[in-house]
C-alpha cells in the first residue's frame, strides 16, 4: 500500500480494501479503443500517437504491441493481478473483488460495509468487445489474449475465451 501513499501499515490492515476486475478480453479491447481514441491524459494521447497508428486493428495491437512489447505498455494493459497481489504469486492484498460486469449488483454489499449510499454511474458504457470488433472473435487473438492474461483469468475466475 506504500505505493499509494499509505504509510501506516497497521492502520491499512484494518481498512476494507476492494478491487474491481474485468473480463480480460473485454478489458483489453476497451482499453485499446479508449487509448486509441485519445485516452484520459496527455500522456495517453502521446503514447497512442507513438504506438497505435490510426489504421491499427485490435488484432494487430495484440500481436504487434502486447505480445512483442515493442513499446512500454500503458498501465491500461497491465495484468490486473499485479494491482491486487501482495506478493508475487501470493495472497491478494484486498478483502473483496467486484467483477465489473456485476458492479451494480455489488453496490448493496458496499453500502453495508461503508454505511452510506453509493452511486456508481457507468459513464463510459459501450457494447461488449465481441459485438464490436471482428478481431475479438478471431481464434488467434482470443488465444493470445488468454495467454497474456492467463493469471487474471484464473485468479478472478473468468471463463477462458472460446479458443
Amino acid at each position: 500500500m506504500s505505493e499509494y501513499g499509505l504509510s501506516a501499515p497497521e492502520a491499512v490492515k484494518s481498512y476494507f480494501k476492494f478491487a474491481v476486475c474485468r473480463d480480460p478480453l473485454e478489458r483489453a479491447f476497451s482499453a485499446f479503443r479508449f487509448v486509441k481514441n485519445g485516452g484520459l491524459t496527455p500522456e495517453d494521447r502521446r503514447w497512442a500517437r507513438e504506438n497505435i497508428p490510426p489504421s491499427m486493428t485490435f488484432g494487430e495491437f495484440v500481436t504487434d504491441v502486447l505480445v512483442k512489447k515493442k513499446f512500454p505498455v500503458r498501465h491500461h494493459f497491465t495484468e490486473q493481478h499485479k494491482y491486487v497481489e501482495k506478493y508475487a504469486y501470493g495472497p491478494m492484498g484486498i478483502d473483496f473483488v467486484i467483477r465489473f460486469e456485476q458492479m451494480q449488483a455489488s453496490i448493496p454489499m458496499l453500502e453495508s460495509v461503508f454505511k452510506r449510499t453509493i452511486d456508481l454511474p457507468n459513464l463510459n458504457a459501450g457494447k461488449p468487445a465481441t459485438a464490436l470488433d471482428g478481431d475479438c472473435s478471431d481464434r488467434l487473438v482470443r488465444t493470445t489474449v488468454f495467454e497474456i492474461y492467463e493469471r487474471d483469468y484464473w485468479l478472478f475466475s473468468y471463463r477462458a475465451p472460446d479458443i
